[in-house]
């Protein structure tokens, strides 16, 4: 199960979306102990309309493809086989 949260203090978090990500809370009146922000919906419990994810770091490589060392990638799949 994954439920994110961050910001604030447990069960009252600055933000905290459900491992399903429907629901959440924002839980952080008058503000939130950690970054000092209001509440970031209008009613503490919300519904999720969307969410937008973003990633940064390296740029993701296909399977086959050599990393810098010069090895090759496998699925877990290909590694089972060798069992």
């Amino acid at each position: 199960m994954f439920v994110q949260g961050m910001g604030g203090q447990m069960d009252y978090f600055g933000l905290w979306i459900d491992s399903n990500f429907n629901h959440g809370h924002s839980k952080a009146k008058p503000k939130c102990t950690t970054y000092g922000s209001p509440q970031l919906s209008a009613e503490p419990d919300f519904e999720v309309d969307v969410i937008e994810v973003w990633a940064l770091g390296p740029e993701k490589r296909e399977e086959g493809d050599s990393d810098e060392e010069g090895e090759k990638t496998v699925s877990s799949e290909e590694s089972c086989d060798n069992y």
